[in-house]
């Protein structure tokens, strides 16, 4: 059986085990009970969410892309990585680490094939998350880890919307104003493995860069003037370019805080309001290309966009004025909208395929 007939199925389903036990630890994290206890429990949120769930739905996107039997590794380190971490193996951030490393290479595997910027942005990004697994596999903080995971998302997303925009006319300072922000970015990312304080500074500019240059350059603004699904991803995107935007605002104020609201704020206001804003716009598309099975829009995503981005605003709230009940219930609407959107995905995607 070659890769591209491989059953995609078994190398989702620890990502969504993961996703799962990441949200309720994120609910332990503020202050909510949970029916049962686990040591250390909540200290997981950060791993699970990026070296679990998420570089395991990115790993198989590119392995399906690719089609090449080795790639699907990174997937699958991820995934079973993220399982034994969550049942408390003291191996699993190895594997996965072992699983950022293949990710890494298959993104360069997708330079080699296609050398192109978005390729490269892509390949880049794979890097700075790979070093960040590895530097959290083998003992830094997660606080240590979190700007360079920052990178691998921010540029990951990115180099996929470059992919999108390649074929329109050229404009005058896209490429080089692209060129320097990724420099930018990975300079603070690599620098905040080591400092947490004036690097994550420099990578806030970065990114608050790259939010102008993405609502500048990227084709969101035409899905706008679209309806249906188009529509709904240009709205996803414009949310999330915003929280970009506030969040590299953020990371130039505050760095990367040692705990607190402030981190709190620092962190959700890019790996919520931005990436789960991308994965919401990204989601209708790309789920149905992974499993080869449709899932048909449906006007109720918006709803669960629009409690997404009604939570964080609620969570912010929260930590500016160090309030803990707006912190905890905007949390948990954040949650109820990522479980609601997957729910959704999955009920359509099931139902087109029995049609």
């Amino acid at each position: 059986m070659t890769p591209g007939n491989w059953p995609r199925l078994p190398f989702l389903i620890p990502g969504a085990v993961a996703l799962m036990a990441a949200l309720l630890a994120g609910l332990e994290r503020l202050g909510i009970s949970l029916p049962f206890e686990a040591a250390g429990f909540s200290l997981k949120h950060g791993p699970l969410m990026v070296a679990g769930f998420l570089a395991t739905v990115i790993g198989l996107e590119r392995a399906v892309a690719l089609q090449s039997g080795w790639t699907f590794l990174a997937p699958a380190f991820s995934g079973i990585g993220a399982l034994f971490y969550l049942a408390g193996f003291s191996f699993a951030p190895s594997l996965m680490a072992a699983g950022g490393l293949v990710l890494a290479l298959s993104g360069l595997e997708g330079m080699r094939r296609q050398p192109a910027l978005y390729s490269a942005i892509m390949a880049l990004g794979g890097c700075a998350g790979a070093a960040a697994t590895f530097f959290w596999a083998f003992g830094a903080e997660v606080s240590s880890a979190v700007g360079s995971w920052m990178a691998f998302l921010t540029l990951t997303i990115a180099g996929e919307r470059l992919e999108l925009t390649r074929f329109l006319p050229p404009r005058k300072g896209r490429t080089p104003s692209l060129i320097l922000l990724v420099i930018v970015i990975l300079l603070g990312s690599a620098a905040s493995l080591l400092d947490t304080n004036m690097a994550p500074r420099l990578l806030g500019a970065g990114l608050f860069g790259l939010a102008v240059w993405l609502a500048i350059f990227d084709i969101a603004r035409r899905n706008l003037k679209q309806t249906g699904l188009p529509r709904f991803i240009g709205l996803a995107l414009a949310a999330g370019y915003f929280w970009l935007g506030l969040g590299g605002l953020a990371l130039i104020d505050h760095g990367i805080p040692p705990g607190g609201y402030d981190y709190d704020a620092v962190l959700h206001v890019l790996f919520v309001g931005f990436v789960f804003s991308m994965i919401f716009g990204h989601g209708p598309v790309i789920l149905p290309a992974i499993l080869k099975r449709e899932a048909p829009y449906h006007p109720i995503l918006l709803a669960w966009l629009g409690l997404l981005h009604l939570g964080l605003a609620v969570r912010l709230y929260g930590d500016h004025f160090a309030q803990e009940a707006p912190r905890q219930i905007g949390g948990a609407l954040n949650e109820i909208a990522i479980l609601a959107f997957i729910v959704t995905l999955a009920v359509r995607t099931i139902r087109a395929a029995k049609n």
